[in-house]
């Protein structure tokens, strides 16, 4: 007796696993955007409450194997350990505030009030450097339809002078944020001193947690845990000491270039470029426009700042990176660009942009798990004839 057809020929078949999948796809593609748009209103809400506990988790990462030595070395107890800890970064911070602080506070004051003239400092210097520029800027000003939107531009910014209400309430949030941020500063040494004195593994934790599902599975999600924490401690880690250390090189080498507030500004960069690649970015737009136009400057003065900044990133990328963080990302300059304007739109702020390095390797890693162990088995051959049974 012969088999009844089958309902859909091998090419339906093709067709329709295909549409499942991009509908699938779809439908997962849309669930990942909501969870980013929920995530960046949620830390919008929530940061100045985030911002303390993440700084104290990372913190606490990054001083936990202080307080061990202390607990093996000294024989002490875990809090008299971290009490220690507390005691020996209060003393170093003091030393060091009182030999760079004031140095940094006199030349963070002195460019607060000479910013002001800066500015009709290098228009001037501007107009005499590059006269032709001036002059090609002046005609273009002096075009009717430029005059014409220039002239309407008082009219459109009216409305904008009806704003106190909105301004009182906006100075309002700003006053309980600043109280917030202060709370928060306050609460720090007491998040840290909390997350030192467990000495829980979180990511055991996290796996008990998740008893109703496969054995296999919950170890897959306990090693993605480990790598994240991992990831964590060795990028911060590495980042603030690269910081520091790149910091007092700028500000070493614009302040014996003569570079006004070079001492400041170096260590500003440096300390910005635990966000990779953001002091750099800021230093460019920043300090060669100042070497060039300060009292003193020119080209003499932007090529010996463009030297330092040169050296420095020399150190930083054959040197410093290497021995200190090594190979830890695996990540292209290029993937690390991109990732810092990623996560720091996709997180609404600064939290993203510093925590884009370690969130994008967590993926990648995720990615090469997805890919080895779980997406072969989606991928089985096609049995010769479209898989049709022949009677």
């Amino acid at each position: 007796m012969a088999e009844n057809p089958p309902l859909l020929s091998p090419l339906q078949r093709r067709v329709a696993a295909c549409a499942l999948t991009t509908l699938a796809g779809a439908v997962l593609l849309a669930a990942l955007i909501a969870a980013l748009w929920l995530a960046a209103r949620f830390m919008a809400a929530f940061s100045t409450v985030l911002w303390p506990l993440v700084i104290a988790m990372i913190a606490a990462l990054l001083l936990r194997p202080c307080v061990g030595f202390f607990e093996k070395r000294l024989g002490l107890s875990r809090t008299w350990a971290i009490l220690l800890l507390f005691f020996c970064a209060a003393v170093a911070a003091f030393g060091v505030a009182g030999w760079l602080l004031p140095v940094f506070f006199q030349q963070l004051a002195q460019f607060v009030q000479t910013l002001p003239g800066l500015f009709t400092k290098i228009s001037d210097k501007a107009i005499l450097e590059f006269p032709h520029v001036s002059e090609s800027l002046r005609q273009f000003s002096q075009t009717p339809w430029v005059k014409d939107a220039l002239g309407e531009l008082p009219k459109l910014l009216k409305p904008l002078m009806n704003v106190s209400g909105v301004a009182v309430a906006k100075a309002g949030q700003t006053v309980v944020t600043i109280a917030a941020v202060c709370t928060g500063a306050a609460l720090l040494p007491i998040y840290i001193f909390y997350f030192l004195k467990s000495d829980r593994d979180f990511a055991d934790d996290f796996g008990d947690e998740l008893t109703f599902i496969p054995a296999r599975l919950r170890d897959d999600a306990v090693f993605l845990i480990r790598q994240f924490r991992g990831m964590i401690l060795s990028f911060f880690r590495g980042q603030i000491l690269i910081g520091l250390i790149m910091g007092v090189l700028y500000g070493t080498g614009f302040t014996l270039a003569g570079l006004n507030f070079g001492f400041f500004l170096g260590l500003c960069l440096g300390l910005l470029n635990i966000v990779p690649y953001l002091g750099t970015i800021t230093g460019v737009a920043v300090i060669l426009p100042l070497a060039f136009f300060q009292n003193g400057g020119g080209w003499p003065m932007l090529g010996i700042v463009v030297g330092v900044f040169a050296l420095v990133q020399l150190l930083e990328s054959y040197l410093l990176t290497p021995r200190i963080m090594g190979n830890e990302t695996g990540m292209h300059p290029l993937t690390i660009i991109v990732s810092i304007l990623f996560w720091g739109i996709a997180l609404d702020g600064i939290l993203g942009m510093v925590l884009a390095v370690p969130l994008t390797a967590f993926l990648i890693t995720f990615w090469r798990l997805l890919r080895v162990k779980y997406l072969p088995r989606f991928a089985q051959p096609v049995p010769p004839g479209g898989g049709a049974q022949k009677s």
